[in-house]
């Protein structure tokens, strides 16, 4: 599932009628397709977020409650790999911790790791 499907995949589930039974069929989708990532999870979930982001900026203000909605039931997933151990990625777990997830909003709006450096003149 490339960027573009996942941001496809938010952007119906946080605008059905029906998000109550929506959302948490898109978070099963994605569960269900970080197990199957193998070496690739890292690649998968900055796609994840970044379609999170991306679909963000798609929604009016008064529809991206569904979105954070969104993010608490991911939130709520632990993912495991087929030998039943806990997913995870850069020290974080797969959906619990949102492993990169600041990494990736950082990317967006190039934010440094540490502050600026103010040079006297």
């Amino acid at each position: 599932m490339d960027l573009q499907a996942i941001t496809q995949l938010l952007l119906a589930a946080v605008a059905d009628n029906n998000r109550d039974k929506a959302i948490p069929e898109a978070v099963q989708k994605l569960s269900a397709q970080a197990q199957s990532s193998g070496s690739e999870i890292g690649d998968f979930v900055w796609d994840v977020y970044n379609a999170i982001f991306d679909t963000s900026a798609q929604l009016p203000v008064d529809k991206q409650s569904a979105l954070v909605e969104f993010i608490l039931q991911l939130r709520q997933v632990a993912v495991s790999d087929a030998n039943g151990q806990p997913l995870s990625h850069e020290g974080g777990r797969i959906w619990t911790g949102l492993p990169t997830f600041g990494w990736v909003a950082r990317d967006l709006w190039n934010f440094g790791m540490f502050p600026p450096i103010e040079i006297e003149p």
